[in-house]
């Protein structure tokens, strides 16, 4: 599971970030850790980073899961909002972004140790890295195109309730993916793998030995 540039361990690189260098970076992993040809899961941001891998390398891919994530680009609004909120984050930190986003991130039955979990990890994040998450989804392509050309074995999952990434945007991908799985889980909202992992775990892990 890599640490993208700018999270976790990882250096923030030279310049700004694209999808198209978060893929690379996730490329390059494989190379170092001698795996050929992987299934790829992309979680939220990470399905733009995945839709990336699909571009740059589809051969390397033996699957793709799309989890609580989207196939459309922003629109001038929403992109413009990204860049509002990357400057607030240079001004203020990374407390801009856990309190305008932590609301749409679980669902209101949530238990109160996991809304401070989640907080916490978003404080934790450098607000570079931030920043340049914010800009490079953003500016991210259209993959809605790239949907019907992959012909490897999909699975699309996504939170009952989840606002950022509706089940409408879900279901979009599933009719564009030729065979795609599709499953919805309950009483889960955008963060569905960590307000609901037994359920995400219970669709992901058939669907991997599958690919086998």
């Amino acid at each position: 599971m890599p640490d993208l540039r700018g999270f976790g361990k990882a250096p923030l690189g030279r310049g700004g970030a694209t999808m198209r260098e978060y893929a690379a970076d996730v490329l390059r992993l494989a190379e170092r850790a001698g795996v050929r040809r992987f299934a790829l899961v992309g979680f939220s941001m990470g399905g733009y980073v995945a839709f990336e891998v699909a571009r740059q390398a589809p051969e390397r891919l033996a699957g793709l899961a799309l989890v609580d994530t989207r196939a459309e680009p922003d629109g001038d609004e929403a992109r413009a909002g990204r860049a509002r909120t990357a400057e607030s984050v240079r001004a203020s930190g990374a407390g801009v972004v856990a309190d305008a986003m932590l609301p749409k991130m679980l669902t209101p039955n949530a238990p109160q140790a996991l809304r401070e979990e989640v907080r916490a990890m978003m404080l934790a994040q450098r607000p570079e890295g931030l920043t340049q998450a914010l800009l490079a989804m953003g500016a991210r392509p259209d993959s809605r195109p790239l949907l019907p050309t992959l012909r490897i074995p999909t699975l699309v999952v996504v939170g009952e309730e989840d606002p950022v990434t509706p089940p409408d945007a879900a279901k979009a991908m599933v009719d564009a993916l030729p065979g795609a799985r599709h499953v919805v889980v309950p009483q889960a909202a955008h963060l569905a793998p960590m307000e609901r992992p037994a359920e995400v775990n219970a669709a992901l892990v058939p669907w991997l030995q599958g690919l086998r």
